[in-house]
């Protein structure tokens, strides 16, 4: 046989064995029953990344924050092919949500696509699967997939089906829906919850443009913590699991605040990777919410603590001013907020009084027993007025003053006696609500009864000779002393106002007269609520005495009663209320006294 014949026998058979293969490696890859057994993980061709492209997917290029790769490095790799397996997980945050929004006869539609290993895009394999509303747990059974990524989702509905949605929206008409992808290489248990949704959402945005999965992943989760200030935590959001204190307290956060508002979320977030785009209005309304939250905690913590942290870098995101970084380094930036700023010391956000000393701390010693007080002094209109920064200890074990105690008023001038409370009453109840009536012994005994606890409380004033004998007081000497040491007087309706004014306006922005006690403490004026065990079970209230004046009308009431006597505080609200003879009998007053 020639040379050229044995050549062409062997180029023919060549190419018939490579046509055999080829043929071979199709039906292999079409065949699903010539799959290996349950669980098997088949290598097949899967994208990988460069090293240049994975150099930093914290900082990515402009433009949809991606980090691209040439062709070339998406052409080699694995695929993991699954078969026969099994998908648990939980969605229990959707059980709160069910009961928030009260929705009845709510049906569930739960579903698990397979995601196209490049792209994300779904494939044709699309499984149904269950969800427990009670306990929020969710199953896929005997499931295959030749891709690694895989996405769930739960959709609720009052309707017979879900309506079409554009995909991600959180929420549309009557549904709301939530979704969460997996690469089952690293896990199949999967919880469905707002935070994945959002980063799942923001993966397929980087994925979409461009980026691989593995790098999509970590930078969407770069992104979502960044986002809400948390530059210096790097813990994966899909592991909830032996976190350290400082992850723990971030992911507490996230799940609070994302909670509620994933709808606003999805377009900044999720599209873009921060809040840069949120819109004007929600910006603000966040901002407004945390700086009232950081208000709450300094007014009731003599420390930042790691919750005000987490709030001070959310708000240094909000305002636009990013990371504390060590060029930053002391850097304070003034809120919107009147009486504290943002400061940037050492790697964190953290807020600082900026009204600085509106007040001038001091002491005193009333000399009757030799006790000694704070005291504080404010500018107000031009005049020094010098407040006890702590309650009057005088002839009282606790602080506590029955109202008669608390003016230091002569008994015999300003409460009725026993028979003159019983004929006041007795003749009050001859009256009737319908008109005279006659008295019966029933009516004596109640009168008695009445004014018998009104001598013990103090309660039975007798206006008729109280108002002359407290005009009399001040008319000698300008002021009315009361319980106060010598030098001292308990303060007019009229200072309790200025002082107040004060406080608002140096503190508050809302504008409120009436917010004042939230700021006394910060402003030197010192505690004044009274022990859980004062009230117990009912809102901690304060009441303090105020000079008795007959004239004196309180803003905002005065068309109503023209005598006050006590200042009530609660915590964030305060006003002035009558003392009569017959009302708080069991309520005590508390004394603060201002300087001559």
């Amino acid at each position: 046989m020639s040379s050229s014949n044995k050549n062409a026998i062997l180029w023919y058979a060549a190419l018939f064995v490579a046509t055999l293969l080829a043929l071979m490696f199709t039906a292999c890859s079409e065949n699903l029953d010539d799959s290996p057994v349950v669980g098997t993980l088949v290598e097949q061709p899967l994208a990988t990344q460069t090293q240049d492209s994975l150099s930093d997917a914290r900082n990515p290029v402009a433009g949809d924050s991606v980090i691209t790769e040439d062709s070339s490095t998406r052409n080699s790799g694995v695929h993991a092919l699954f078969e026969n397996i099994s998908i648990s997980g939980n969605a229990t945050g959707l059980k709160r949500i069910l009961s928030s929004l009260g929705w009845n006869n709510i049906n569930s539609f739960t579903k698990l696509y397979e995601l196209d290993s490049i792209t994300l895009d779904t494939t044709d394999r699309i499984f149904n699967g269950s969800f427990d509303k009670s306990t929020g747990m969710i199953r896929f059974d005997s499931v295959s997939f030749n891709s690694p990524y895989v996405m769930v989702e739960i959709c609720l509905s009052n309707d017979s089906e879900c309506w079409p949605t554009n995909g991600w929206e959180y929420s549309y008409r009557k549904n709301l829906s939530l979704r969460k992808i997996v690469d089952l290489r690293k896990t199949q248990n999967v919880v469905v919850d707002d935070i994945g949704h959002l980063k799942s959402y923001r993966i397929v945005r980087l994925v979409q443009s461009g980026m691989l999965y593995e790098v999509a992943e970590r930078q969407a989760n770069r992104n979502i913590l960044d986002a809400f200030g948390f530059f210096k935590n790097s813990f994966d959001l899909d592991q909830n699991e032996n976190l350290n204190p400082d992850d723990s307290v971030a992911l507490s956060f996230l799940n609070m605040y994302i909670s509620g508002k994933l709808r606003l979320m999805m377009p900044s977030i999720g599209m873009y990777g921060s809040l840069d785009s949120l819109s004007d209005s929600v910006r603000q309304a966040w901002l407004w919410s945390e700086l009232r939250s950081l208000e709450y905690d300094l007014l009731n913590s003599s420390e930042n603590s790691l919750m005000m942290t987490v709030s001070s870098n959310f708000v240094a995101v909000l305002q636009g001013l990013g990371e504390c970084t060590p060029a930053k380094e002391g850097t304070v930036v003034e809120t919107t907020h009147k009486w504290f700023d943002l400061v940037c010391k050492s790697g964190d956000w953290g807020v600082e009084n900026n009204v600085g000393s509106i007040d001038s701390a001091g002491m005193m010693t009333d000399l009757r027993d030799g006790k000694k007080y704070k005291t504080v002094s404010y500018d107000i209109m031009g005049i020094t007025e010098t407040w006890l920064a702590e309650d009057l200890m005088f002839d009282s074990s606790d602080g506590n003053y029955m109202f008669i105690d608390a003016i230091a008023l002569d008994t015999s001038i300003a409460l009725q006696s026993l028979e003159e409370c019983f004929e006041y009453e007795l003749a009050y109840v001859a009256m009737g609500a319908d008109g005279p009536k006659e008295l019966t012994a029933r009516d004596s005994s109640l009168v008695q009864s009445i004014c018998e606890e009104y001598k013990n409380n103090k309660g039975s004033i007798d206006y008729e000779r109280f108002w002359p004998a407290i005009d009399s007081v001040i008319a000698e000497k300008g002021y009315f002393q009361g319980v106060c040491p010598d030098g001292w007087h308990l303060p007019s309706g009229y200072e309790w106002e200025r002082l107040m004014r004060y406080i608002t306006d140096t503190y508050d922005n809302s504008g409120s007269f009436y917010s004042a006690p939230m700021y006394l403490e910060t402003a030197g004026f010192g505690t004044f609520l009274l022990p859980d065990d004062v009230y117990p079970g009912q809102t901690k209230e304060t009441y303090y005495a105020m000079k008795p004046d007959s004239s004196y009308k309180a803003t905002g009431f005065e068309e109503f009663y023209p005598m006050m006597t006590f200042v009530r505080f609660v915590y964030d609200y305060w006003d002035v209320l009558p003392r009569t003879a017959t009302c708080d009998l069991g309520s005590v007053v508390r004394v603060r006294c201002v300087k001559n």
